[in-house]
């Protein structure tokens, strides 16, 4: 009896102690989840570009997107995660790019633009694997190309420079089935992560001003003719981030116009009032742009808005077939210069956007005649000779008659 209740007390002892003992969870064994789902419309990356000034155009522009290393999300102390989960395959890549062409946004709006999201890293994303819950990111790196200093490059907007980045989320559902998160979001300083698509939209302008070239023509001195027209070539360099784009121009003071650029005049081929005049002025791919006017007294033509500031327009005017006149010009507005002679100016357009106005001026005079010369003294003096011996023989004839009688 004393051997059963023995028994009994260590079976008990036995049994307690095994009810004490915890085992260790069983690990939930994930199947294994991949992005091929993911699309380049899913991260709706966007540009929302501003022409601040009205009637200036844009330079070209490109913008890039890079992701910088993994990043496994961590708070209070917490990692989400584990790098060796997706692993280094994104890294340094290329995740999009934009290149904005010239004038495609004109002054005063903003115009939203669609990035091209990379074939390459696109098909690296779908190919990612997970196999088990976490959250990651690749911080985005933005970087700007442009000839253009003018344009802005910011991270995320003018308001704030909190960064980006492309952000993967992984999640059990709650049955034991991985489900995943694909998107752009901010950083953390502004408690973007672990959300996705809080801003997938950056936003940039061209705060450029915008500068007025004018060239006027004035003919002065009482042998200047005021209907003659005097040939003119106008050169602008230091446009190279804006090629293809077709300046401004405004003739309306002017002689007539016409719509080619590529004319060359002369006196035999120009006739006033006929379409000869440059309308339409394109900027060359490097930079550079030339046209031709002809302009009598008082006539003159403008380059309107013209994208002055960091980067510096240079513009070269020269006069031709002028002559037997005496030549000056004068460039008032931004960068004045007295009254100079020559036929030919080149003068860096005046960055706080006032304007030069560039006046040539030609002159032809001659003095009037106000009284006798030598050269006109002895045919004057035989004149008079010749009259007063006419007078005398006159005079003794009419005296002799008068004494016959």
């Amino acid at each position: 009896m004393k051997h059963a209740k023995r028994f009994a007390a260590v079976l008990l002892a036995v049994m307690l102690m095994a009810a004490l003992i915890v085992l260790p969870a069983q690990a939930v064994e994930y199947a294994t989840l991949n992005l091929s789902t993911v699309t380049a419309a899913g991260l709706d990356l966007k540009e929302a570009f501003e022409v601040t000034e009205a009637g200036v155009h844009n330079p070209t522009v490109t913008y890039t997107l890079t992701l910088g290393d993994v990043t496994v999300y961590t708070s209070g102390g917490v990692t989400y995660g584990d790098a060796d989960d997706p692993g280094a395959s994104l890294n340094g890549r290329e995740l999009a790019n934009l290149t904005i062409a010239a004038g495609a946004v004109t002054g005063n709006s903003t115009t939203t633009f669609d990035y091209n999201v990379n074939t390459t890293t696109l098909a690296a994303i779908q190919a990612l694997t997970f196999t088990k819950p976490g959250i990651y990111y690749w911080t985005i790196t933005k970087e700007k190309t442009s000839a253009d200093t003018h344009v802005t490059n910011h991270n995320r907007s003018a308001s704030s420079n909190t960064g980006t980045a492309l952000l993967i989320r992984v999640d059990d559902n709650g049955h034991g089935v991985l489900v995943p998160t694909v998107g752009i979001a901010v950083t953390e300083t502004e408690g973007g992560l672990p959300g996705t698509n809080k801003n997938s939209t950056y936003e940039d302008n061209y705060p450029a001003k915008a500068g007025t070239l004018t060239l006027k023509k004035e003919v002065t001195g009482n042998q200047g003719a005021k209907d003659q027209y005097f040939k003119f070539v106008v050169e602008l360099s230091g446009l190279t981030a804006h090629p293809g784009v077709n300046l401004n121009l405004d003739v309306t003071n002017g002689n007539s116009v016409a719509t080619a650029t590529a004319k060359k005049y002369d006196k035999e081929t120009f006739t006033p009032g006929t379409t000869n005049n440059d309308q339409i002025v394109i900027v060359d791919a490097d930079g550079t742009a030339t046209a031709t006017f002809w302009l009598k007294d008082q006539e003159e033509i403008q380059f309107t808005n013209l994208p002055v500031g960091s980067n510096t327009i240079t513009y070269t005017i020269t006069e031709y077939d002028s002559n037997g006149y005496t030549t000056t010009y004068t460039v008032e507005g931004g960068n004045t210069v007295a009254s100079t002679s020559g036929t030919s100016v080149t003068q860096d357009m005046a960055a706080s956007g006032e304007g030069d106005r560039v006046v040539f001026k030609n002159d032809k005079a001659s003095s009037v005649p106000t009284g006798v010369t030598l050269q006109t003294a002895a045919p004057i003096a035989g004149v008079v000779i010749v009259a007063a011996l006419a007078a005398v023989v006159l005079l003794s004839k009419k005296r002799r008659e008068s004494y016959t009688a």
